[in-house]
């Protein structure tokens, strides 16, 4: 799945946490916002997905190769 198709939320809370997770990635939200997304990140496997893509993203952007497996 690409990053730049996230998949359609299925309720308004999981809405809010998906445009929470860019503001988190850069550290633009309150403790207790990124607590909770950070908790919603342990339950979701989608949004732990778009975590790790969105970082691969901002890596590329950049300039930093990922690591190799």
């Amino acid at each position: 799945m690409s990053a730049l198709r996230k998949p359609e939320p299925s309720s308004q809370a999981e809405e809010s946490t998906w445009s929470a997770l860019s503001a988190v990635l850069d550290g633009e939200t309150p403790r207790a916002e990124t607590e909770h997304c950070i908790a919603a990140l342990k339950d979701d496997a989608g949004l732990r997905q778009a975590w790790s893509e969105y970082h691969l993203i901002g890596d590329l952007m950049r300039g930093v190769a990922p690591a190799g497996d």
